[in-house]
């Protein structure tokens, strides 16, 4: 009897752990060699909103894609959305700021977020090579106590065989995110990011990488950028318009407004639809951010 008491309470114990600390792993797609898994993260934190009077806790997610293949590379996208909830400020002329829980979708893009880097195979630049895999971390607010839910998912990838010769492609969507966002070939060289440059692109995602590796993605984007085919620009953002120049490098954008202001970035993704900045923070920088990783859309002519 002592045994058995025994046992039962280990396995309670067991389980209770799992439950309150444990970060099981979700497969979410497995299919021709490719799995779409997600976690759950710990809760990293909770913030007071003055507008809404609600407190909302933080959470990181994870998101990972593995090629199983040992003789195919993939080209993926794999977007994870999250319903949690934040709050939507309300301005009233009568009266004090306001505002209102409602939900929000927290996207997690792990082909854009991803630290790993995009590899040459067979004559182009794809995201996993054979038996590669990228992981992705993001965050998800809920109020208080509440639970993050689990993700929709919109999955995509093509598989380039080592002969360059045949292809498998899946597409599946969900209304949550936008179809024309898949993902496309990365192109490199000063010659195609000069033509491909041009146009009016409008932000979508703004996030900050701290030191620490905590990311945090800002709200309320309001920016656009204007690129000229003769090298010269407009930033517009927040009623507020200035003109510079821009100088292409490789994979390096140096643009230089008409006060003197500079501003140099890393180009990490620039193909028709979509366009991604990484711009560096300084050592010296007390705000504990290490870069600012910023997606821009094109516009449709």
């Amino acid at each position: 009897m002592q045994n058995l008491l025994s046992f039962l309470f280990i396995a309670y114990t067991a389980l209770s752990s799992s439950i309150c600390f444990g970060q099981s792993t979700s497969i979410l797609a497995n299919e021709n060699g490719l799995v779409l898994q997600y976690k759950k993260l710990d809760k990293i934190g909770s913030r007071y909103d003055e507008y809404c009077k609600t407190t909302f806790d933080i959470y990181q997610v994870e998101g990972t894609v593995i090629n199983n293949n040992s003789d195919k590379a993939a080209m993926v996208t794999a977007i994870l959305s999250f319903e949690g909830q934040a709050c939507n400020k309300i301005y009233s002329n009568d009266g004090p700021p306001g505002g209102e829980v409602i939900n929000k979708l927290f996207n997690l893009d792990i082909a854009h977020l991803t630290k790993h880097q995009t590899q040459y195979w067979v004559n182009r630049f794809v995201h996993l090579l054979p038996n590669d895999n990228m992981v992705a971390t993001g965050y998800v607010e809920v109020k208080q106590g509440e639970q993050v839910p689990e993700p929709s998912k919109y999955f995509t990838y093509e598989l380039i065989p080592s002969k360059g010769n045949e292809t498998n492609s899946k597409t599946e969507g969900t209304a949550t995110v936008d179809p024309s966002e898949k993902t496309a070939i990365s192109t490199t060289g000063e010659d195609n990011h000069s033509k491909l440059i041009v146009g009016t692109w409008t932000i979508t995602e703004d996030v900050y990488v701290y030191k620490d590796g905590k990311e945090v993605q800002r709200g309320e984007l309001f920016q656009s950028f204007v690129f000229r085919a003769d090298g010269s620009g407009r930033d517009i953002g927040n009623g507020e318009e200035y003109d510079f120049k821009y100088f292409i490098s490789g994979n390096k954008i140096n643009l230089v407004y008409n006060d003197g202001e500079k501003s140099a970035s890393e180009i990490v993704r620039l193909d028709g639809s979509i366009l991604i900045f990484k711009f560096n923070f300084p050592d010296e920088d007390n705000t504990g951010i290490a870069s600012q990783v910023s997606t821009f859309k094109k516009e449709e002519k």
